[in-house]
């Protein structure tokens, strides 16, 4: 008899590798949309539009050494193919890395669960957490990049996708692709002081936020 096995099935709680200890409570929970790590992660959008110009510039070049229709048409079949190939490809790595990734926030900590071929799990102490920054898009959904003591940091490669991009000289971990980050920045701001200063890093540019939604809670080492 075949059985489906979850590297997961395990969890006391989803997320997080034990229960929680006795004071510590839990904030909020959510993990990165498909969707949304296969546009801005691995970019599908643009290289879907870098592969229709490619194929669309192959067609015109051919047909200007007047290669027949019929060979520039089994050209860009074969070409299609590819195409479709490789981004089906990497919408599966997004599903893959979505279904594979938790976000927890609680009174103590944020734990990030994620890893296809090798589950890992890490948990960032509130303590160590100087400031979160969030980047938000038109839609509402965004990141939270959280900016750790040096002496905790990370590896870009072990952390990826669940990082900062380009933070590789020193990685700063990151909740990324949220459907709705207000929701995991107000649980993040609620674990901080009340006295903590608060910034923001908006797609749109920096601007003003209320303190209660907190998107770039600091929170003291």
């Amino acid at each position: 008899m075949k059985h489906d096995y979850d590297d997961y099935d395990m969890e006391p709680v989803e997320g997080l590798p034990e229960k929680l200890p006795s004071g510590e409570r839990l904030l909020w929970q959510g993990a990165p949309n498909a969707r949304l790590m296969a546009r801005r992660i691995f970019h599908t959008r643009a290289l879907t539009l870098y592969f229709a110009l490619l194929i669309f510039g192959h067609g015109v070049f051919s047909a200007h050494d007047s290669t027949s229709l019929a060979e520039i048409a089994s050209s860009a079949v074969w070409m299609l193919a590819l195409a479709a190939t490789a981004l089906a490809i990497l919408y599966g790595l997004a599903i893959g890395y979505a279904k594979a990734t938790v976000y927890t926030v609680t009174t103590d900590r944020i734990v990030i669960r994620f890893g296809l071929a090798i589950p890992l799990v890490i948990n960032i102490p509130m303590r160590h957490v100087h400031a979160a920054d969030m980047r938000t898009y038109d839609d509402g959904s965004g990141d939270i990049m959280l900016r750790v003591a040096r002496h905790k940091a990370v590896s870009y490669v072990v952390l990826w996708p669940n990082v900062r991009p380009w933070s590789m000289l020193r990685a700063e971990p990151a909740l990324r692709c949220l459907v709705n980050v207000e929701q995991a920045a107000r649980a993040i701001a609620s674990a901080a002081p009340t006295q903590a200063q608060h910034s923001a890093t908006d797609q749109r540019g920096p601007s003003s936020l209320d303190p209660r939604v907190a998107p770039g809670a600091a929170v003291p080492g």
